[in-house]
């Protein structure tokens, strides 16, 4: 029990530890010594377009690189910036999107409609007139019976919060089973 203690209190203080220096470190840092641009910044989230993307510079230089950015004389959050528009434009072009004269946030839009219109068709939900919010709804509906299904536990007459709570149960009741711990009595 102690050391369970113990390991959870390192743990929280690894954890702060790291969360205050990241915290106090500053958008843009020039070294005036070495006549270089070094960035330390807080990461700077663009929607899901950032997934397998650190906020390095080298890995933001090389990103720009690679998408035909040029790099001379911009900070990083430009830099994250322009990086983030080709990257939602790309998407678009994939997706048969027509870019011309829409701005960044209503190409997002339209890739978020469009991916979760994809996802829908493959789960057999009709995507006709249906807005992202009413969409993303009925796919995490369908999801949920889907893993119910899965785990055995009927749909009939539950609520989304009550199958929640049947799902989670039951998982965590197969789990168990998995591991050979006992499930008799316990919540």
């Amino acid at each position: 029990m102690k050391k369970t203690i113990i390991g959870f209190s390192l743990a929280g203080l690894l954890l702060a530890g790291g969360y205050a220096t990241t915290s106090f470190a500053s958008d843009t840092v020039t070294s005036a010594e070495k006549g270089e641009l070094s960035w330390k910044f807080k990461n700077k989230w663009f929607g899901h377009y950032g997934r397998g993307f650190t906020n390095d510079s080298e890995s933001v230089l090389q990103r720009a690189e690679e998408l035909g950015i040029k790099t001379e004389g911009k900070d990083a959050e430009t830099l994250i910036g322009e990086i983030r528009e080709e990257e939602i434009l790309k998407v678009a072009k994939e997706l048969g999107i027509k870019t011309d004269g829409k701005d960044t946030e209503d190409l997002m839009e339209e890739v978020m409609l469009a991916k979760l219109k994809k996802e829908a068709a493959e789960l057999g939900i009709k995507t006709e007139g249906k807005d992202a919010e009413a969409l993303h709804e009925e796919i995490g509906t369908a999801k949920l019976k889907e893993e119910a299904k899965e785990l055995g536990v009927s749909t009939e007459d539950k609520d989304l919060d009550t199958l929640k709570k049947v799902i989670q149960a039951a998982s965590l009741n197969k789990k168990a089973k998995e591991l050979g711990i006992s499930t008799d009595g316990k919540d």
